[in-house]
């Protein structure tokens, strides 16, 4: 059976080099996801801002608006169980079920 989430997918910015994919993480509503990544991100900034002041630190990470996909049964049972799942945690799960 094939259900719904949010995904959430975290771009980095590195001066010099460009973006590149910083991760994705899978939310049960929009509002969690939203939620969740506001204050990721105020924490993110309050830290930057603690280590580099007014300077634009040489990387970054950003999310990308929440998005709804199609996910299998075994990963919306574990967003349901943690709250939130990054990708690279539901890879390991999936291994370890396999």
């Amino acid at each position: 059976m094939t259900r719904g989430a949010y995904m959430v997918q975290w771009i980095e910015t590195e001066r010099g080099w460009g973006q590149r994919n910083d991760g994705v993480f899978y939310y049960l509503t929009e509002d969690q996801a939203e939620k969740d990544t506001e204050e990721i991100v105020k924490k993110m900034r309050e830290y930057e801002a603690k280590i580099f002041g007014r300077v634009t630190p040489e990387e970054y990470s950003f999310p990308q608006p929440p998005v709804f996909v199609e996910v299998d049964e075994n990963l919306y049972k574990e967003i349901k169980k943690s709250g939130r799942v990054s990708k690279d945690r539901h890879e390991k799960l999936k291994k370890s079920i396999a």
